[in-house]
């Protein structure tokens, strides 16, 4: 019965969340231990022992390669560190190459979820068998933020929803309003603050942890109501030997609970050492190390005999401290959605560096995302240190409030000539800034004043000349559509640069 349920979520559990900031270890509280870095060590040699000579890993020891197991094994490699396609080679084949190769055709979406996160783990595109996973997954989410495939039946899985959202975040895609989508899934927390697998059933530890990385990842507080209730149950689960079950049927502690939950402690910036997740004396960590056997596998339960394949990739996620690994490192960058080849990636990191930009509690930097005129003049106060003006040197645009966010530095970028109002009083303090206004604000700090002789076709054909002559503009910039975060970013940047060379 156990080996059906186990199989079961190793077809639909993804234990998800991206690198953080630098170092995602460190970002969440959780360094891994000489303990755990050996023991991630013996796992691998007993993956690599697993692995078949088509390059693929079976469900169990001696079986033909399986798809789903081999995803999970790629998962589990990329956040070990592995070089998956050198490294990994059987039979001349990795097992990227096996899952390429296999006559495995997504059906459901957990099916394209898992893929799409074994494929991002492996540095690959979002592409399988000519079709764009990632593509396909944001065409499944409905007008309520709900993603799952209703041509299917799948209107009330919940984990549709939750490891379909996870394989578009770790792949770099935007979530489509992803206010929606974190809504629709908060209102399905039972009571008891679990999640079930789908809907109006009893909820369990291992869709919770994966529901907690989940809403993280859409931007939901750590310390808000719905990831506390989902932190409360899971402690709920508990055991006094460190570890966690399941919750439903399966009463005893197991390997795959342990490896879920400590992902979704990390995901949530839990100390898993500390005294709040002990029980017993002994913490989830302790627990998971004991169900290592001498060959290196994971046991699911302490009485199996033999190791399992599937728990042994759990296992190796999360000893390396991460819940999800993204991009192959050489590829990733500060954030998980702008790797390092980007062109705004430079001016990113300097910014942030300086205070000056920040990304947000998902640990992503939404380089698409536009920006709004309150933010933008945020980014122009704090990168050209402007001090804050007097009250009664500033507008008082009408709708702009004395208890609004961004009041003083609307004011103050007003005060200092670089931002100006509408004729009726306004600022739009909501509205998003155009690339025309942005090269005006970029001339007016370099103080470049547009001839009375000169004639453009538009207003602004002055200010993006000089501004692009100067190299200011970023790559993608159209003067008549919204400015992006990463396009304000690179901009803002090379403003900074250019003074500082004059």
């Amino acid at each position: 019965m156990w080996k059906k349920r186990l199989k079961f979520y190793s077809s639909i559990l993804i234990a998800v969340i991206l690198f953080s900031l630098l170092n995602t270890a460190l970002a969440y509280g959780y360094v891994p231990g000489e303990r755990e870095k050996q023991a991630v060590k013996n796992a691998l040699f007993y993956l690599k022992k697993m692995q078949n000579e088509d390059g693929g890993f079976p469900y169990k020891k001696g079986e033909e390669s399986d798809p789903a197991t081999t995803s999970w094994v790629i998962i589990a490699l990329g956040a070990a560190g592995e070089d998956i396609q050198k490294g990994w080679l059987k039979g001349g084949k990795s097992p990227v190459d096996y899952l390429k190769g296999s006559s495995f055709k997504p059906d459901s979406t957990t099916d394209y979820a898992r893929t799409l996160l074994a494929l991002t783990a492996a540095g690959e595109k979002p592409v399988y068998k000519g079709e764009n996973l990632a593509a396909k997954l944001k065409s499944w989410i409905d007008e309520e933020g709900k993603l799952g495939q209703k041509d299917k039946g799948e209107d009330e899985l919940i984990n549709a929803h939750i490891w379909g959202i996870l394989a578009l975040i770790s792949s770099g895609q935007e979530v489509p309003d992803r206010e929606k989508a974190r809504a629709w899934l908060i209102k399905r927390q039972n009571p008891d603050g679990s999640f079930a697998w789908a809907e109006g059933i009893e909820g369990d530890a291992d869709d919770t942890a994966a529901a907690v990385q989940a809403l993280i990842a859409l931007g939901e507080n750590k310390d808000g109501a719905a990831v506390r209730r989902a932190l409360a149950y899971l402690k709920s689960c508990q055991l006094y030997s460190g570890g966690f079950k399941s919750g439903w049927s399966i009463s005893q502690a197991n390997s795959c609970s342990d490896a879920w939950v400590m992902q979704a402690l990390i995901a949530a910036g839990e100390d898993i050492r500390g005294s709040s997740w002990s029980r017993g004396g002994k913490n989830v960590v302790e627990h998971l190390l004991s169900l290592q056997d001498k060959s290196g596998g994971f046991r699911w339960r302490e009485e199996d005999r033999e190791p399992s394949i599937i728990c042994t990739a759990y296992a190796v996620t999360a000893l390396s401290g991460k819940c999800f690994t993204g991009r192959k490192n050489e590829e990733r960058g500060i954030f998980y959605d702008l790797s390092s080849s980007h062109w705004a990636y430079q001016a990113v990191f300097s910014l942030l560096q300086k205070g000056v930009v920040g990304g947000y509690p998902d640990h992503t930097f939404r380089p698409e995302k536009a920006l709004s005129r309150a933010e933008f003049a945020r980014i122009l106060c704090s990168a050209l240190q402007l001090q804050p003006v007097a009250p009664e040197r500033g507008k008082g645009f009408k709708d702009v409030p004395e208890g609004y966010w961004a009041t003083s530095y609307i004011e103050t970028a007003y005060a200092y000539g670089y931002m100006r109002g509408y004729p009726d009083g306004s600022f739009n303090p909501e509205g998003k800034i155009r690339g025309s206004e942005l090269a005006a604000v970029l001339c007016q700090i370099l103080k470049l004043e547009k001839p009375l002789s000169y004639e453009g076709e538009r207003w602004y054909s002055f200010y993006v000349e000089e501004a692009g002559k100067r190299g200011l503009l970023y790559p993608v910039f159209e003067a008549e559509r919204d400015v992006s975060r990463a396009g304000c970013a690179y901009s803002i940047y090379q403003i900074l640069m250019y003074r500082q060379e004059e």
